[in-house]
């Protein structure tokens, strides 16, 4: 049996990677359908505000606008997933450039680039997300989409530059050099390959650490326009009114945490997959 087909059995078995799975699953099926399972325009501002739960043409009741707030949170799946995805995206591009490159050449360019690193992870992400959005002076979306990617670089750049110290010196990457190829050969086809693992067990869990600090900027109010379905910015219009409407406020809240959960259990999932001495142990 292959070494994959090995590692593909064990998540299968697994009922913390396959919960997670059918969790992420269920939210890109939400996304992907989201504009023909909505009942209402998720900007429309109806008359009838602050309507329970199960009301009637209203599953979830309204918001104080009269927003309907089923409608709200299903199409801001797409919004508050999409913009996880792509900040971690950022981190993790720029990550394993910087990652690589310390790991790789070491001598004083490790030295620097892991100095800026370790202070830069002496600060909170969050706090490093504040300080970026302070710095664009700009609300929407976007750039919270920006600010969480750039606070997060540090993390990856830190792990991946790990793993590139590790897989380096591997007999196969020494025989490589022998073999007279270039470092650029052996650090793109040789040595990151061999550091996907790594990578999208942290990218995995790093989704739902984004999904989290994204809600919880624009819940601060730094982002993201009153038009905009996303869930913080629905927990920070509706948490006022939460005793006459309470669907505003506990169904996205769910939604964000089971999204957290999904990529939390599914990234746990895949390091117990793919951690090598886990994997390799019944060969």
């Amino acid at each position: 049996m292959g070494l994959w087909k090995r590692r593909f059995v064990k998540f299968r078995k697994s009922w913390t990677a396959m919960l997670g799975l059918i969790i992420i699953a269920a939210f890109v099926l939400i996304a992907l359908a989201s504009p023909l399972i909505v009942t209402h325009s998720p900007s429309y501002n109806g008359r009838d505000a602050y309507l329970p739960m199960w009301s009637e043409d209203h599953v979830f009741g309204t918001d104080q606008l009269g927003r309907d707030v089923y409608s709200r949170v299903v199409a801001g799946t797409p919004v508050s997933m999409g913009i996880g995805v792509l900040s971690v995206g950022i981190s993790l591009f720029f990550g394993t450039i910087i990652g690589a490159i310390a790991g790789f050449f070491g001598g004083r360019i490790d030295f620097a680039i892991s100095r800026i690193i370790e202070i830069l992870m002496a600060f909170p992400t969050i706090i490093l997300a504040l300080t970026i959005v302070a710095l664009f002076r700009d609300r929407s979306i976007g750039y919270i989409m920006l600010a969480v990617g750039i606070a997060g670089v540090p993390v990856y750049a830190r792990q991946i530059r790990a793993s590139v110290l590790v897989v380096s010196k591997e007999d196969y990457v020494l025989a490589s050099r022998a073999l007279g190829s270039s470092q650029f050969y052996r650090l793109l086809y040789v040595v990151l390959p061999n550091c996907l693992g790594p990578m999208i067990v942290l990218a995995t869990l790093g989704l739902g650490t984004a999904v989290l600090e994204i809600a919880g900027l624009t819940f601060l109010g730094l982002g993201g326009s009153p038009e905009t379905p996303e869930w913080g910015l629905m927990l920070n219009e509706n948490w006022k009114s939460y005793l006459s409407s309470p669907a505003g406020t506990i169904v996205p809240g769910v939604f964000i945490g089971l999204a957290v959960l999904g990529f939390n259990l599914l990234g746990d999932g895949l390091r117990d997959v793919l951690d090598p001495r886990s994997a390799l142990s019944k060969q």
